[in-house]
């Protein structure tokens, strides 16, 4: 999952405008309490603050306005596809449209080539056996696929 320029990552802000973590912790619990999961949510043990809320308070606001912070439109947490996809780092980096990894607030992130990044975008990603891949795709029921080895296929749709 690509967040794209309106997210950030949490590590990153707290780094930048040297503040504590709790910081973020906190707000992320009044806004869950809120009802809001989508100005912070958790993806594995990374938390990424949506930079156009206006639920934000006015510190984080300025702060992100303040700072410049990496852009996630070509990146994907290294444990998210390992725990929501199955794809191990080796899988990962062996696929023709991953760049590497790079670091983003002492976090690692593959990062994809921008041709692939733009194709997938607000697309959801998963992995399928060949035989699911094969009849999804005759169905039109993904967009597309990559073969990451003999039994498992990245999709998008």
């Amino acid at each position: 999952m690509f967040l794209g320029k309106n997210y950030v990552l949490a590590n990153e802000l707290v780094q930048k405008m040297n503040i504590g973590m709790a910081n973020i912790s906190i707000l992320r619990s009044n806004l869950e309490y809120e009802g809001d999961e989508t100005t912070l949510f958790k993806m594995n043990n990374c938390t990424f603050i949506k930079t156009n809320s206006h639920k934000l308070p006015k510190n984080i606001r300025n702060g992100i306005i303040a700072n410049k912070f990496t852009d996630l439109t070509d990146k994907i947490y290294v444990p998210y596809m390992q725990t929501e996809h199955g794809l191990s780092k080796k899988e990962v980096l062996s696929l023709d449209v991953c760049d590497g990894i790079t670091k983003v607030g002492g976090k690692d992130f593959y990062v994809f080539n921008k041709e692939f990044a733009k194709k997938v975008k607000n697309k959801v990603l998963y992995v399928l056996s060949p035989d699911e891949c094969n009849d999804c795709y005759r169905k039109g029921q993904i967009e597309g696929f990559i073969q990451v080895n003999k039994r498992k296929f990245l999709t998008w749709y």
